[in-house]
């Protein structure tokens, strides 16, 4: 199951972002966000079934982009297409 459209490696999600601060981070952990952004919304009634994934990525970011990153704003940031 492909849900990302269009990127066929995870640099080219890099590439397609409008925000400077996202094109800086390491393509994985914008992919990485991209996981994080799918599953709290489009995952919803799974949520509680998610949250460890979820809060393990997280974890990934912050070590990564510092303990102060904020993920949410991150996230919103983010600009994926996805498919199902």
């Amino acid at each position: 199951m492909k849900f990302f459209e269009g990127y066929a490696t995870s640099q080219d999600l890099v590439d397609k972002q409008t925000d400077e601060g996202l094109k800086k981070l390491d393509p994985l952990i914008v992919l990485t966000l991209a996981g994080i952004k799918l599953l709290k919304g489009h995952f919803q009634k799974n949520l509680k079934e998610c949250r460890i994934s979820i809060a393990k990525a997280i974890q990934v970011v912050k070590v990564k982009c510092g303990a102060d990153a904020n993920i949410d704003a991150l996230c919103d940031k983010l600009v994926i297409q996805l498919r199902f």
